[in-house]
């Protein structure tokens, strides 16, 4: 029936796992699939699914990292809707409601792209980073330094990846630990300070990413502990080679700047 479907939108359309798998099977030249608000508990069968571009889940629930492991199969996949994803339909709005469940999804899909080395589709990475915008409520029960260690995660995979300076994610993540460290108890700063090190290292210290990494170094440098373990392998010739350009850089704003000459006496009275 309908082989050759390659759309289908079942929104809120109550459904069996059973039925999902079924089918998955049935239209598998499927490029646009919405099952949002369909109440099913895994995604099992989906990875027949190698055509499909566009995926929308938002409002599923899923108790354990098997349940979404088709997910990660699609090669193709281009667009992902999850839960409370589309930051900008919200603003001025209720916030959405978080719950221990929904961090619980959102780390373990982290984790597979980790150690998959693959990109978070944009839209779930936008939403780790804009997560701390809504998390200084008392009202919202989320372990804060659960979220900003899943960004200090994700920002880690950005540096073995290599990512582009400019790019928008960037800038994202430093919004979301600069407002996460300031609500945020007892939150490892070596390991923030040194992903900041080795930022400023990669970019050279020419690029506005590095100038928001000296930032947040000059705000958690009195918790830093130069010993730790997390600076072992830091470059710290190369670290100072690119704060001393940053600090006699024209480019950079008188504010950027004084970061970076700060940071860069810090690390002077060590080496």
């Amino acid at each position: 029936m309908f082989p050759n479907l390659e759309a289908l939108n079942i929104c809120k359309i109550k459904m069996y796992d059973a039925d999902f798998a079924s089918l998955c099977n049935d239209f598998p030249n499927l490029r646009t699939l919405n099952i949002s608000g369909t109440k099913i508990k895994n995604l099992h069968g989906l990875a027949k699914l190698q055509k499909l571009e566009y995926l929308n889940i938002d409002g599923l629930l899923f108790e354990t990292k098997e349940d979404i492991k088709d997910l990660f199969e699609l090669k193709r996949l281009k667009h992902l809707a999850i839960g409370y994803i589309k930051w900008e339909e919200h603003e001025g709005e209720d916030t959405p409601e978080l719950t221990t469940l929904m961090v619980n999804e959102l780390e373990a899909v982290i984790r597979d792209f980790k150690l998959g080395r693959r990109v978070l589709p944009y839209p779930v990475a936008l939403f780790l980073a804009k997560l701390p915008k809504i998390m200084d409520q008392d009202s919202l029960n989320v372990d804060k330094l659960r979220v900003l260690n899943m960004i200090l995660m994700y920002w880690g995979h950005h540096l073995k990846r290599h990512t582009r300076h400019n790019h928008v994610i960037l800038k994202n993540l430093y919004e979301g630990v600069s407002r996460l460290t300031g609500i945020t108890e007892n939150f490892n700063a070596d390991k923030i300070c040194s992903l900041t090190m080795r930022s400023i290292i990669y970019g050279g210290g020419f690029h506005e990413w590095e100038q928001l990494c000296a930032v947040i170094m000059d705000s958690l440098m009195d918790r830093m502990d130069l010993s730790s373990e997390y600076y072992k392998n830091i470059n710290f010739r190369k670290l100072h080679e690119t704060l001393t350009t940053m600090k006699n850089s024209a480019r950079l704003l008188p504010e950027s700047r004084a970061s970076a000459a700060s940071v860069l006496r810090f690390v002077e009275l060590f080496m």
